[in-house]
């Protein structure tokens, strides 16, 4: 009976040995389970447990299932207690006990587990025959000594590690598997201790042992990509600590090989990403971005991979979401942030709450919506940050290393909340964050310079708001100590310097400090020459620039004023170039409003005024101008230089480009844009760039980086480095800037340069104000409307009388104005003063000048045809009652080819701008200031807006909007000129009229039939024909209007011979508010 169930278990022995894969994990668990097992002799039982429990974890390995884990140790556990204390086996006994602990912590992060894998290490090493085992030994608990550390934050485990591992002085080194593996080991352990203690020494000895192992162990051994690995992530470190690009350049050339060696190897995806990392890194100490475009481009590919691993996709997203955020701050392209945010939202979802990398991943999403709020102005986007930023720093498994750049997060986006709805609150507890950061930060830690930058800026917003200047004087300390703690030369530094210069202007300008404001210029010249420059950002060059400048020109430096400026011309070209969409380029364009008037002036005062006008049109009717030259002014000169197949190509993609965006216009929000009563989104929002937008204007960019390799096209849609020449008379531009304004009169005999002093930016503003204010009340308070319009006409003579005291004029000498920024929304032609000898007593600047506007001399460089077609096509809109008739009745008799009148659609109206010849549209019109795009002409269907005339392909020749407001320009960004008139020419018109208020019904009826008349009879230009218009609706008596406008004009009945003859003389419309609202934008 007794061999027969020896037998039994010999058999089911056997069957385990033969046993392969799944099935031999269950066949080992027959064995241990057989009734005869525990009479098996110790030192056999031992072994056949240690077969048991190897087959459990192979199985663990291939499923991962945590009860094939459990008993893999249960059963090694087993086996070494049953193993004699002086079995020459032991160690290994122990050994493969502690790996299967080893293996469970790894994949389920117990503490314990690693604190017995270290135990069972240790009683191997400690075993009388350990001699045999000890060089596989030593690695495996140098490695479970790093994960300790690492668990329990006790840096002291990896000085046991280094320790374990250091040989000694003499020794050679052992070119076989063990000994890579200890040298491997040892260098981790060391990079480890770095990342606590900051010794230069233990980086150093990092680096040199992984660099060695790289060069000792053949690159086709099984390991070598890992040694690679490793060691470029050790020169990483040692460039982000030293700055070296050596090192640098030797992590990517390792990382590189690394990936190459793996090209079957499992982790070739991590390594890849490794790879990408590298690149990113490289890229900081750069001017360009190829490097981190192509670490974009790897993560890109290697998200699209199908191989790719579940949960290796979390930490690509997260990588790729900071790689495009860097991006995005590098060069402006909103497309990036766009694409950083989703990256981060799908790495977020799907990584694991309880996952060491959530808290990581949820901060670095929370940054890249902070940074779009700060874009768009979206208040969901801030909202969901701070709700991450909490959730982050809440999260049961943060990294205390991390736990400063999570408060720092969170107090920023605090920062920008405060500045969306004030609320001083939130800068209070954004100082508090800063502070708790710092505290957790050791003196030598880098970090330390950037939260001290932060604690600065918000000391001194508080300092400000509060008007405590006790805060300011603070702020300066800490953004000094910030400088003092950031090496020179870095990009902490140079934000520094920028917070510090930020502070000491405040101070400065608050309390006269001179000393204070020549310390900030220094710091804001710091950043500027900066040979970092170009990593700081384009857009904290932008702000740092303005700063200084305004600082040099403030104090009469013009020279070191000029320095700044062009530096942020510079910067705001480098904004523009990296977008695609128009609505992108407005945000850019948005902090950048009245430099090109500050830029012009200074160098105005330099004596330079051919610059002085380039740097003007650089700034001003950007979008414009772009326009104008792809539909109107070179592509016609492709197929002339034998690119007729290019012209076409591009033709065909800026329709579809312009159709695209058209399609999804409304997906862009920018700031302050939200129609009122539009709820905001609690869910996800959506990318404002859809892919179709997207591929349409990278495939515009790729057609026009080829027509700039054709000859003569080089400069073609780029920014104007010398004046523009337009075929005109004259061309006057006026600015305003914080120290006066100037007019810089451009002819065929040079540039003249006339001083306005009294024409500052803030006489500017607060006229503009005026108008717009007691404009938007008129119905309430219409005297105070009239009295605040004659007194901005007499300011502006006041402010232009040194301009038409240097001109000479005769009849109709035109005068082509380019106003710049908020002078575009004044009646210049209206300006006037006393004059008895005149029978209006006063003489206005259209009596000496014919007046028109253009955006820019860009929007003028195509000369107008010979021969205007005197058609009309005339469109009305619904609602005027008695006025379309009246409008009708002065034009048909003047007009007999005017088309009949039709009650337009939008549809109808773009059809007949898209025809040549003239359309004059007769129908409301409503200007929404702060919201540009949105104002709108009403036919019969509903708004047509700017946004759609934009989009729209117009061919007419001259456009007149008989409307109100159809020519009132945006507040919100005044130097681009945005109104109906300039977005026709944008959109391919030549001339446009429209009016500046809400002008009466009756008076622009009579207006019109004189224009129109002069227009006819005498063949004159658009502006000449409005001039005399004006002039002849504004002098004309009540008989002499009845004369030639019977049908507009009635005899008062039952008056007195005397009050008739009173009567007949006076003039009804010589007010401005009735002749002076059109303008003549264009030629």
């Amino acid at each position: 009976m007794g061999p027969k169930r020896l037998r039994s278990l010999a058999e089911a022995v056997a069957v385990a040995q033969s046993a392969g894969g799944d099935l031999a994990a269950a066949a080992w668990d027959d064995v241990l389970a057989h009734p005869l097992f525990p009479q098996v002799a110790k030192q056999e039982r031992a072994g056949l447990l240690l077969r048991a429990g190897s087959a459990h974890l192979e199985r663990f390995w291939s499923h991962e299932e945590r009860e094939d884990a459990d008993a893999a140790v249960r059963i090694f556990g087993a086996a070494a207690d049953v193993l004699p204390t002086n079995d020459e086996h032991g160690p290994a006994y122990h050994h493969n006990l502690g790996l299967a602990l080893q293996t469970r912590f790894e994949l389920y992060g117990d503490g314990d587990d690693i604190a017995a894998a270290i135990e069972a290490f240790r009683r191997a090493l400690s075993h009388p025959n350990a001699a045999h085992y000890g060089p596989a030994i030593r690695p495996h608990l140098a490695q479970a000594l790093r994960q300790l550390a690492a668990a329990v934050n006790e840096p002291v485990h990896l000085d046991e590690a280094v320790d374990l591992l250091e040989p000694p002085a003499g020794a050679s080194e052992a070119a076989d598997e063990d000994g890579y593996a200890d040298l491997h080991q040892l260098g981790r352990a060391l990079l480890d201790r770095y990342t606590w203690s900051k010794d230069a020494s233990d980086l150093d000895r990092a680096v040199l042992h992984l660099r060695h192992l790289t060069e000792l162990a053949d690159p086709q051994f099984r390991d070598w990509p890992a040694y690679a690995d490793h060691a470029a992530a050790a020169l990483q470190r040692r460039f982000e600590a030293k700055g070296d690009s050596a090192d640098m350049d030797a992590a990517v050339e390792l990382s590189e090989a690394a990936a190459d060696a793996a090209r079957s190897h499992p982790d070739r995806v991590r390594l890849l990403a490794n790879l990408a990392q590298a690149l990113w890194q490289q890229a900081l100490g750069k001017e360009n971005h190829d490097e981190l475009t192509r670490a974009i481009n790897l993560m890109d590919r290697l998200l699209g991979e199908p191989n790719t691993a579940p949960e290796n996709r979390p930490g690509l997203l997260g990588n790729l979401s900071g790689m495009l955020l860097d991006r995005y701050e590098r060069t402006g392209a909103l497309r990036d942030l766009d694409r950083a945010v989703e990256a981060g939202q799908d790495a977020v979802a799907a990584t694991a709450r309880n996952d060491s990398g959530w808290a990581g991943r949820c901060h670095n999403l929370a940054v890249a919506l902070r940074t779009r709020h700060i874009r768009y102005g979206r208040a969901d986007d801030l909202n969901e940050a701070i709700r991450l930023h909490e959730q982050a720093l809440s999260a049961p498994v943060t990294d205390a290393i991390d736990r400063p750049a999570l408060l720092t997060s969170l107090a920023n986006s605090l920062r920008s909340r405060h500045d969306a709805a004030v609320n001083a609150e939130d800068l209070r507890s954004a100082r508090t964050l800063y502070v708790q950061a710092l505290d957790l930060l050791t003196p030598d830690t880098p970090e330390r310079a950037g939260v001290m930058n932060n604690l600065a800026a918000v000391l001194a917003q508080l300092g400000v708001e509060t008007d405590e200047d006790t805060l300011i004087d603070e702020a300066a300390e800490w953004a000094s100590l910030a400088v003092q703690s950031s090496a020179p030369g870095t990009l902490e530094h140079a934000r520094a310097q920028i917070n510090l210069g930020n502070a000491l202007s405040d101070k400065s300008q608050r309390t006269q400090n001179l000393e204070a404001g020549a310390r900030a210029a220094a710091a804001y010249r710091s950043v500027l020459t900066s040979p970092l420059v170009a990593q700081i950002g384009p857009e904290a060059v932008l702000q740092a620039a303005v700063n200084a400048g305004e600082w040099a020109a403030g104090t009469g430096d013009w020279a070191e004023a000029d320095r700044a400026y062009d530096r942020a011309t510079d910067a705001v070209d480098m904004l523009l170039s990296a977008q695609l969409l128009r609505g992108e380029k407005e945000s850019w364009l948005r902090p950048a409003q009245g430099l090109a008037a500050r830029a012009g002036f200074v160098k105005a005062r330099l004596g330079q005024p051919q610059l002085a006008i380039t740097v003007i049109e650089r700034g001003i009717a950007v979008l414009l101008a772009e326009s104008v030259e792809l539909t109107r002014l070179q592509l016609p000169r492709l197929t002339a230089a034998g690119r007729d197949d290019l012209r076409r190509q591009l033709e065909a993609a800026i329709v579809t480009a312009r159709r695209a965006e058209q399609g999804n216009a409304t997906q862009v929000t920018l700031a302050g844009s939200r129609p009122e009563g539009t709820a905001i989104r609690a869910s996800r929002p959506q990318s404002s760039r859809p892919t179709g937008v997207t591929d349409a204007y990278a495939h515009l960019n790729d057609l026009l980086v080829q027509v700039r390799q054709v000859p003569g096209f080089e400069d073609f849609l780029r920014q104007p480095e010398t004046a523009p020449s337009a075929d005109i008379t004259s061309l006057t531009y006026l600015l305003a800037s914080p120290w006066g304004g100037a007019a810089l009169q451009s002819s065929k005999d040079g540039i003249q340069v006339i001083d306005l002093p009294r024409l500052t930016k803030d006489a500017v503003r607060e006229h503009v104000t005026a108008l717009l204010t007691t404009h938007s009340r008129r119905a309430e308070d219409r005297r105070a409307w009239l009295a605040t319009l004659d007194a901005v006409c007499r300011w502006e003579w006041e402010i232009l009388e040194p301009l038409a005291a240097e001109l000479t004029a005769d009849q109709d000498t035109s005068l082509t104005i380019v106003p710049v920024g908020q002078l575009g929304l004044l009646p210049l032609h209206a300006a006037w003063a006393p004059d008895e000898a005149t029978a209006l007593g006063r003489r206005y600047l259209c009596d000496r000048f014919c007046l028109r506007y253009t955006p820019s001399a860009r929007a003028l460089s195509i000369p107008p045809p010979d021969d205007l077609p005197r058609s009309v096509r005339l469109l009305v809109g619904p609602d005027l009652g008695g006025d379309v008739a009246e409008h009708i009745s002065a034009l048909a008799d003047l007009l007999p080819v005017l088309a009949a009148p039709e009650l337009a659609t939008t549809a109808d109206t773009l059809h007949a701008l898209s025809a040549p010849g003239v359309v004059h549209l007769d129908c409301h019109g409503l200007a929404q200031p702060d919201r540009p795009l949105d104002s709108a002409l009403h036919l019969a269907d509903g708004a047509l807006t700017i946004r759609d005339v934009l989009e729209a392909d117009v061919r007419s020749r001259m456009v007149v909007l008989a409307a109100c407001e159809t020519a009132m320009s945006g507040t919100d960004l005044p130097d681009e000129a945005v109104s109906l008139p300039s977005s026709l020419l944008q959109a391919g018109a030549t001339a446009a009229l429209g009016s500046l208020w809400a002008v009466p019904a009756q008076s622009t009826a009579l207006l019109m039939r004189f224009f129109y008349s002069a227009w006819r009879d005498h063949g004159v230009e658009p502006a000449v024909a409005l001039r005399r218009a004006q002039c002849q609706l504004r002098d004309a008596t009540n008989d002499e209007l009845i004369a030639l406008a019977p049908s507009l004009m009635t005899t008062p009945e039952g008056q007195s011979a005397l009050a008739r003859r009173l009567w007949a003389g006076g003039r009804p419309f010589s007010g401005p508010e009735h002749w002076a609202g059109f303008v003549c934008v264009g030629l």
